[in-house]
């Protein structure tokens, strides 16, 4: 699998237990953590926690995102996609 992610967030792959990332809109922050998210837990079977600062419900969230990232990336078979959580 060839992924390309952009170079600001190559510190992710450095091994570290708390990465935290601080921007605006429009900064490719959301898809690109959702790759990186979704890659390190099917590589290495770890869990991710993904958080935003506000968020109303589970279509606020992030959600989503992952689930188009998971078809995106051929991940179907590794992943339980529910309406509330991905396992």
């Amino acid at each position: 699998m060839k992924v390309q992610i952009s170079e600001k967030f190559a510190p992710m792959f450095k091994p570290k237990r708390i990465k935290v990332y601080f921007g605006g809109r429009g900064g490719m922050k959301t898809v690109s953590f959702a790759k990186i998210a979704l890659i390190t837990v099917a590589m290495y079977k770890r869990r991710f926690l993904c958080l935003r600062e506000f968020m109303n419900s589970i279509e606020d969230s992030v959600h989503a995102v992952l689930q188009a990232e998971v078809a995106t990336l051929g991940l179907q078979a590794r992943f339980r996609l529910r309406n509330s959580y991905i396992e």
